[in-house]
């Protein structure tokens, strides 16, 4: 009889502080962020292409929904690369903002621009088939101004990446708003 009482004691125990509530990290940005059905981290974007359902995406109302973020090539789940809590535009800083030089990409800024504490992510909706990579480190970008970021040794246009450009001297023309 001790020996039971014991044990149920020894269950009670560990069930109660096996069971402590795992803390749930916050989305920062619920605009480009969000949670599916079972409760996985997805990346949303307006359905610029139209898509429907694969394997890769959903379609909700008129969001599509990354369940990937591609990594060097390869599909990674959203939640094991992005920080969520530090997920944001790449635009939606003050210090970022001044660095634009074209006065209508401060009002319509890209929104294929993202970054975390860890990375900077690209939204490719301007292909047939978009995609959502890593384009590199968080501490080696530079906003450029009229779309043009420069991250690490490549430079990229709208999430395009250009090819042949000299890193050192290009620089974007700034835009001049005429009456």
């Amino acid at each position: 009889m001790y020996r039971k009482i014991i044990l149920y004691h020894l269950v009670l125990l560990t069930t109660c502080f096996s069971c402590t509530p795992q803390k749930v990290k916050t989305i920062k940005n619920t605009r480009f962020l969000t949670r599916d059905s079972v409760d996985n981290v997805v990346f949303k974007a307006f359905n610029y292409n139209h898509l429907t359902n694969t394997e890769d995406y959903f379609i909700r109302n008129d969001s599509v929904c990354y369940k990937y973020v591609l990594v060097n090539g390869k599909k990674e789940e959203i939640s094991h690369i992005v920080d969520i809590e530090t997920f944001d535009l790449l635009y939606n800083d003050n210090s970022e903002i001044d660095r634009i030089n074209d006065l209508n990409d401060v009002s319509y800024p890209a929104n294929n621009y993202f970054r975390d504490i860890n990375y900077v992510y690209i939204y490719q909706y301007l292909s047939p088939t978009p995609v959502l990579f890593k384009a590199g480190s968080s501490s080696d970008y530079t906003v450029l101004g009229g779309n043009y970021v420069r991250i690490g040794k490549c430079m990229y246009w709208r999430g395009e990446k250009l090819e042949n450009v000299d890193l050192t001297s290009f620089k974007p023309l700034k835009v001049i708003e005429r009456n």
